[in-house]
């Protein structure tokens, strides 16, 4: 069914808020204070699992606000916002969730704004954004090292409404990619990568495919290695940093990763359509990417695939 909600809800305690299934509960919320969200998980056994938002507009605030606990199985569908986002996270875990055709018509993001340097967003799949600021999907700043960890995740088909938009990721303060596809955004006029763009030192990017993005430029894009580029038209600029930082790529793919150590520039093979029962954007058994990634702590011993 459908749950409205109040202005504002807190969980600052140990409480859990767990909803049917994203399919079944559906949070409805009105507009929010410049600055303010709606929804706040800030106490570090706070749970909010199981709902869909659907089509909120949060004028100058953002949906969710993450500081602590765990946000966990639930989809925001076309959430609207002229700031953050859907989501600020300072802190915390978002784990298995969906973000669908989130949207910024104004100076925001469609995504999520991270600023907690522990925070984890893992599982996730962040589908057809749009928004006027770097980092439409996501956007790390503020953060200190070694940084957020973003995993598991796949990013795809977002797109910029704006010029001089960096990239669906953008990394303005440290980070750990681990694991992500990053496929098929657009970016539009004066992009600085369609993927991924990182303009700060200590970000690790590493098992991670970027792939299949796309910017509209018409002034200069910085290299890989810093040095610059002058693409007019669209162009397939999947990855790109800014001059004089300092990151690691390993075990990774994309165009721009020819001269790096232990990564690949060979097209990733993604199923594209042709195995119905595959995701669009899984690899196929003839990637380059299998077996060809580093083991993490966390994974089990049969994953080795970049993916």
């Amino acid at each position: 069914g459908s749950i409205p909600l109040g202005k504002t809800i807190r969980l600052n305690y140990g409480v859990c808020v767990v909803g049917a299934g994203p399919d079944k509960t559906m949070l409805t919320a009105g507009g929010c204070d410049m600055g303010a969200s709606n929804f706040y998980v800030e106490h570090e056994a706070a749970v909010l699992t199981g709902v869909c938002v659907d089509n909120p507009w949060c004028n100058w605030g953002t949906m969710m606000s993450l500081s602590d606990g765990v946000i966990s199985n639930c989809v925001f569908r076309k959430c609207g916002s002229n700031y953050t986002g859907t989501m600020f996270m300072l802190g915390g875990r978002l784990v298995d969730c969906r973000f669908d055709q989130c949207w910024s018509p104004h100076a925001g993001i469609g995504g999520v704004l991270v600023t907690g340097s522990d925070a984890v967003i893992e599982r996730c799949v962040f589908s057809g954004l749009s928004g006027m600021s770097s980092g439409v999907a996501i956007r790390v700043q503020d953060t200190t090292s070694p940084g957020p960890t973003i995993r598991n995740c796949l990013l795809e088909g977002s797109k910029s409404t704006g010029v001089n938009v960096a990239a669906a990721v953008y990394c303005a303060s440290p980070a750990v990619i681990e694991n992500c596809t990053i496929a098929g955004n657009k970016m539009e006029y004066g992009a600085k990568a369609g993927g991924l763009y990182l303009a700060a030192n200590d970000v690790e990017v590493r098992n991670t495919i970027v792939w299949g993005n796309t910017v509209h430029a018409t002034n200069i894009v910085e290299g890989i290695d810093g040095t610059v580029v002058t693409n007019i038209g669209w162009n397939a600029v999947d990855v790109a940093v800014a001059a004089d930082k300092s990151v690691v790529f390993s075990h990774s793919c994309a165009p721009e990763l020819a001269d790096v150590a232990t990564c690949l520039a060979e097209d990733p093979k993604y199923n594209a359509g042709r195995k119905s029962k595959l995701p669009y954007y899984a690899i196929l058994g003839s990637s380059p990417c299998k077996n060809t990634g580093v083991k993490l702590d966390w994974m089990t011993d049969e994953a080795t695939d970049i993916i």
